[in-house]
């Protein structure tokens, strides 16, 4: 198991300490994380990292949502989200197809699909 940079400053982030819930408002914990990742997240993480340094984006990818979240609580997880900071998800990931297909490892994804927004069945994603 191996450890992921941004996640790491995530993990630092929390170790300056928050309000815990159920606690008296304005109580502050420190937690100390460790996230370990497996090796198939490293190389996805290893990826995404070298599609943004061959396409030369100033793209800021964070780890976020529930895999974070399982991470710190010593769980596996199999769905990665990625925040970005400056283009949308759909532009990202062709950014990452196209530099697999350019570095010979296009079998390592077989398509990109977007989810449209419904307000009506999904009001937090409108």
């Amino acid at each position: 198991l191996m450890r992921f940079a941004a996640v790491r400053r995530w993990a630092r982030t929390a170790r300056r300490g928050f309000s815990c819930m159920g606690e008296e408002r304005g109580v502050k914990r420190r937690v100390d994380v460790q996230i370990d990742v497996t090796e198939k997240e490293r190389e996805i993480f290893d990826i995404v990292k070298a599609a943004i340094k061959h396409h030369n984006l100033k793209t800021t990818v964070r780890v976020a949502g529930g895999w974070v979240r399982d991470k710190v609580l010593g769980r596996e997880s199999d769905d990665i989200d990625l925040a970005l900071d400056d283009t949308t998800g759909e532009e990202f990931a062709g950014k990452i197809v196209e530099y697999l297909s350019l570095s010979g490892q296009s079998g390592k994804v077989s398509g990109v699909g977007v989810v449209q927004t419904n307000p009506d069945q999904s009001k937090h994603l409108a």
